[in-house]
């Protein structure tokens, strides 16, 4: 197997930095030899052994130039590139040093498809391209004409061990300082309008009053001084300062899973949705919109419910029906479990990073 750097732009909060580290990681695992590079210093919450920062210069081609001294110093046989940015100065590298290219194209923002001289040079400096849904590979096809023999679709992964048992979800609510009479929902999302937060606390305040009274929802997440007052604004506009906490940003996310009962997330654009197969390997069903790539993840009636983005009537429906249905919950969540055990582990997304990055490799 080649030598491999894998590159991103930079390292904080989201799902491309998980699919990052747990790329080095599960490689390293299997006896690979990787170097990971970033142009900015991580976040300090990044646990990556060995990572090199080598930052961008004001000239692209002094940072191409610093790419292809690495690459030749540490013998790189192939690139595999995480973001638009990395994929211009690796691509162009990759192309001068003779040695393959992998992206991976992450973005939930749908600008970043579009046809563009930068994409036409990350298109050509490829050898393969690598969407992380169903959705994004047809916009791979669509908008920026990568051919099918270079497309290919590579879901992230979680780390899956046995589910939590009642008694572990009942300390996890002890734990947490949770009411155990009331029905507890979770989102995991930064504060941006893209994650539909006001949708859940619109949907929230919409429920029946027997259902609304004995229901929390607490979102983890950050944001910006403003983000965060027009959430909490919508909060009090509602008379939902009671029955909806805002976390902020939170280290435990694992023992949130654990505790509550029902996941909640109604974005109005996701690429993939990491934090939704984590709901998933923590037995919990979900609620969710039907954008991006969380129809990948999410079965419609059998692990969850999707709804149109932006209807906060209908996800109150989708919420009020599974509050009430402990049963067709508790059937939901362990299908969530098992099709995120089959489909979404961490082995499973290295595996077929390697599937692709050998067929690269050969062909080079």
């Amino acid at each position: 197997m080649p030598r491999i750097m894998e590159i991103v732009q930079s390292l904080g909060k989201g799902g491309r930095t998980t699919r990052f580290a747990d790329t080095v990681a599960g490689l390293r695992e299997r006896g690979h030899t990787v170097f990971p590079v970033c142009f900015e210093p991580p976040a300090p919450w990044v646990n990556i052994d060995g990572i090199s920062v080598i930052p961008r210069h004001s000239l692209k081609i002094a940072t191409v130039w610093r790419l292809c001294r690495f690459i030749r110093a540490q013998n790189i046989e192939l690139i595999h590139a995480h973001c638009e940015c990395s994929q211009l100065y690796a691509g162009v590298a990759a192309k001068l040093c003779g040695i393959p290219m992998v992206s991976t194209f992450h973005r939930s923002d749908i600008s970043k498809y579009q046809p563009s001289l930068s994409n036409s040079i990350i298109r050509w400096c490829s050898n393969a391209c690598v969407a992380v849904s169903t959705e994004r590979a047809t916009l791979l096809d669509e908008k920026l004409k990568i051919p099918a023999s270079q497309r290919f679709v590579v879901h992230g992964g979680t780390r899956v061990t046995t589910p939590p048992n009642p008694e572990k979800k009942q300390v996890a609510k002890q734990q947490l300082g949770l009411d155990e009479q009331q029905f507890h929902l979770l989102s995991v999302g930064h504060l941006g309008e893209i994650k539909g937060h006001k949708d859940t606390i619109s949907a929230l305040a919409a429920l029946p009053d027997a259902l609304r009274s004995r229901t929390m929802l607490h979102i983890a997440g950050s944001g910006t001084v403003e983000e965060e007052k027009s959430v909490q604004q919508h909060i009090s506009a509602l008379g939902m300062d009671n029955q909806v906490q805002l976390l902020g940003q939170i280290t435990n996310v694992g023992r949130w899973l654990t505790a509550c009962d029902l996941f909640v997330l109604p974005s109005h654009e996701e690429a993939f949705g990491l934090v939704f197969i984590e709901a998933g390997a923590n037995e919990l069903a979900t609620v969710a919109t039907r954008v991006g790539g969380i129809p990948d993840i999410i079965e419609h009636e059998k692990t969850g419910l999707l709804v149109l983005p932006g209807h906060a009537e209908q996800l109150a429906g989708a919420l009020a029906r599974l509050i009430e249905d402990e049963d067709l919950r508790r059937t939901m969540a362990k299908n969530a479990y098992q099709r995120v055990a089959s489909q979404f582990s961490t082995d499973n997304m290295i595996e077929r990073y390697l599937n692709i990055f050998h067929r690269i490799y050969s062909h080079s």
